[in-house]
């Protein structure tokens, strides 16, 4: 569906891009993942058709950005965008369905709950109904292909899983996504697979679960006894910390090996257990941990 070979983009000194390549499929939910400053938002932009690359090619079924978004292949939910204060949500409806001579999707106002709302001037909308209101415009004309930059930015939790639902409805019904988002939960439950971007190029790319477990020795044993004790070196597991609520951390390459020892000394020396828990990593660790790769 999406092909990027080559890349490139810079602000002057600033090279932000540094030769990127990509290859989206159908029906895929792609999630765009990297710290502040990596290349994010430039690289949608020039996906989009938004900004201009300074070096590679982009496909998109055939076409390129421009051609893509003219011909109603793309459509696109901004991370930050408005619409005019006195515009009601039946305004810009109208407006979007008849600049693409479309019969006015009021079933999608419906959809995304804002049925009260359509005489409401957009100033008086709430976040959640705002970026609501503008997924709906994005999905007026069936794209293709739909870029979602933050979408669920500013949304209370009952927003969010309703929002969430309607991403997955979207996928059974055929849609292919880009998704960018600093949610690391919303990633892992969301997309097939995301790309970490980190200073202008991707660093990792695959399933959240393949990136987790990619590295070996990542399952932590967190302990919790009544008493403080004083813990020697054990075979199978290494200190891996305390956290706030006094669990101590053990990292185990072999976490039935590693939780056998644990238990041996426990019980061994009469101690008093009071939690243990088995914790794999989450994208979220293992993203830092890639970002802190590259910074070294």
């Amino acid at each position: 569906m999406i092909k990027v070979e080559g890349l490139h983009k810079s602000y002057g000194d600033n090279h932000v891009l540094r030769g990127i390549d990509l290859a989206l499929e159908k029906n895929e939910i792609f999630g765009l993942l990297g710290p502040n400053g990596a290349g994010k938002t430039t690289m949608l932009e020039i996906m989009e058709g938004l900004r201009e690359r300074e070096k590679g090619h982009i496909d998109i079924m055939g076409k390129t950005p421009d051609e893509a978004v003219r011909e109603g292949i793309l459509g696109v939910q901004l991370q930050s965008s408005s619409l005019p204060e006195v515009m009601t949500p039946l305004d810009a409806m109208t407006f979007f369905c008849r600049w693409r001579q479309l019969e006015v999707r009021l079933d999608l106002l419906r959809r995304f709950g804002l049925e009260r709302e359509l005489k409401k001037p957009y100033k008086h909308l709430s976040t959640g109904q705002k970026r609501r209101l503008h997924l709906a415009l994005a999905l007026a004309h069936e794209p293709q292909i739909l870029f979602l930059d933050e979408p669920t930015a500013g949304l209370d939790v009952e927003a969010r899983v309703a929002l969430h639902e309607d991403i997955k409805n979207m996928k059974k019904n055929g849609l292919t996504m880009v998704l960018a988002s600093h949610d690391m939960a919303e990633v892992e439950s969301l997309c097939d697979r995301v790309g970490i971007l980190v200073q202008g190029r991707i660093k990792k790319i695959g399933s959240p679960r393949a990136i987790v477990e990619e590295v070996a020795g990542e399952t932590i044993i967190r302990v919790k006894l009544a008493s403080p004790h004083e813990w020697p070196a054990f075979s199978h597991v290494e200190p891996h910390g305390e956290t706030p609520e006094g669990h101590v951390e053990w990292k185990a390459e072999d976490p039935l090996e590693g939780l056998l020892e644990l238990l041996g000394h426990i019980k061994g020396n009469d101690l008093a257990l009071l939690d243990i828990t088995l914790k794999k990593q989450t994208l979220e660790e293992r993203f830092i941990e890639i970002a802190k790769e590259d910074a070294r």
